[in-house]
């Protein structure tokens, strides 16, 4: 077995006995990897310089757990070491030492990133009673014991997600075979993220693959490629949809898990859907608007509360992080205009959105994942209110209404001289301005927009190509 980077920079850190003993005992690794070098007589000595690298080498997954302010994420994503006690009970167990086991013989750098995983568990819950502390441990290490190369990191990391959220295992008995099958969706998914498009057909893709897995072979990308070249300009969307943090139903909290396994990627930033400032946060890979609409016909199969849910559709480009200034201001006025107009040409009325983190018909600009060359960038600046620049938020969302906001947003985006023909929409700045909008004129508005799309010869293209992915990728 090679070394792999990640390991050969902690090994440079230890002595040559320290490395005869990490490598030597499975015990000796998941202990070091959390700080720890076990001596004789039980005896420990604090050494965190490889839990210091795997900390730093696991940034990005801090943001995905826990946003990008990760006040909270010191226990879990420590360079400090706790109680060496806590650890030994942890990684004595059968499952943790199988479930490492059997990625360490294939890939000693994923090994030591959920020997990380499994560490921050019993860091968070190190005032927990031993027994009840190992046993979120040992849930945690049957869920990886289910994956397959590609996919125990993303098993980890959504587990883990799952206990922070619950505090608890979980009891459900289809867990473990519906874990196998997205394990196995991961796993047959190729696509390893070059561009932005990338993360939301990798979602898609292996929810599509999980849901398929009885029935077809898995879907590969190559077979849409002569579409995606087509649509590969266009502006990337998301969505983040907002459930009350009191919801509760039995097997929720596990299909989120199952959703956050089809949405991880390694360094992408991209946070897992979770609870976070009063509400439950679902979240979605972004990507151009046909994959996004594919991406979220999908993933309602499996949480199907988005479909009565107020949602944030995010809009981005690959030229530059949108800002306040007057470069942008008018172009953003218009597109928060026409999200509020269709808000309006779907309800009568200004539903009641509580506990969200901005009101219902704002606008916002805040952090962004974009991919370029295989590269996540993480970019953008959020503080509350309007945001400083990065992706554009329009949280004008409710029900149902995600594909046709995302198409019509998307699209005047990638052609802003629509808004010559439909006129400065700027006025429309609140729900009730939309509301006062005849219905006649919101429709004329789209209509418009699709004009203008079937005008312009690569964004007819793209218009075509989009609904033969979105055909492709449906379930």
């Amino acid at each position: 077995m090679s070394e792999n980077p990640l390991h050969r920079q902690i090994r440079n850190t230890l002595s040559s006995r320290e490395r005869l003993a990490i490598d030597g005992s499975l015990y000796n690794f998941l202990m070091f990897c959390n700080g720890v070098i076990p001596h004789k007589n039980n005896k420990f000595e604090i050494n965190a310089s490889g839990m210091e690298i795997l900390r730093k080498n696991l940034w990005p997954e801090a943001v995905t757990f826990f946003g990008p302010s990760l006040e909270s994420s010191y226990s879990f994503f420590s360079d400090q070491p706790i109680d060496s006690v806590k650890y030994k009970e942890a990684f004595s167990s059968v499952p943790v030492r199988a479930a490492v086991y059997d990625i360490k013989r294939n890939d000693i750098d994923q090994a030591a990133r959920v020997a990380y995983l499994l560490g921050g568990l019993v860091r968070t819950f190190s005032s927990y009673e031993s027994w009840e502390r190992n046993k979120l441990i040992d849930f945690e290490a049957k869920m990886i014991k289910l994956g397959e190369a590609k996919s125990y990191q993303s098993l980890a990391m959504a587990t883990a997600m799952y206990l922070l959220t619950t505090q608890r295992a979980s009891t459900s008995t289809w867990l473990e075979n519906d874990v196998s099958k997205m394990s196995g969706a991961i796993a047959s998914d190729t696509i390893t993220p070059k561009r932005t498009l990338d993360l939301g057909l990798s979602q898609a893709t292996r929810l599509k693959n999980y849901y398929n897995q009885a029935e077809s072979a898995p879907l590969v990308p190559e077979a849409l490629e002569e579409q995606i070249e087509t649509v590969r300009d266009l502006p990337t969307v998301g969505a983040e949809f907002h459930i009350p943090a009191t919801y509760q139903k039995p097997g929720f909290w596990e299909r989120i898990a199952l959703l956050n396994m089809s949405q991880y990627q390694p360094g992408s930033y991209v946070q897992f859907s979770r609870i976070d400032r009063g509400v439950i946060e679902i979240r979605m890979n972004p990507s151009v608007v046909p994959i996004a609409i594919a991406n979220y016909n999908l993933l309602s199969i499996l949480v199907p509360e988005v479909r009565n849910a107020y949602f944030t559709t995010t809009l981005n480009r690959d030229s530059g992080d949108f800002n306040w200034d007057l470069e942008n201001k008018g172009m953003l006025e218009n597109l928060h205009a026409l999200g509020l107009l269709g808000y309006a040409s779907f309800f009568e009325n200004v539903q009641d959105a509580t506990n969200a983190e901005i009101p219902l018909g704002g606008v916002y600009l805040g952090q962004t994942v974009k991919f370029h060359e295989g590269k996540a960038k993480f970019t953008g600046e959020w503080s509350g209110g309007l945001g400083s620049k990065g992706q554009v938020g329009i949280y004008t969302g409710y029900g149902n209404t995600f594909p046709f906001l995302a198409y019509n947003l998307s699209m005047a985006l990638a052609n802003p001289g629509v808004f010559d023909t439909i006129g400065d929409l700027s006025t429309i700045a609140t729900i009730d301005d939309a509301m006062s909008v005849s219905q006649h004129s919101r429709k004329w508005i789209f209509d418009k927009i699709s004009e203008s799309v079937m005008k312009t010869p690569h964004l007819r293209n793209a218009h075509e190509s989009g609904r033969k992915l979105i055909e492709i990728l449906k379930y």
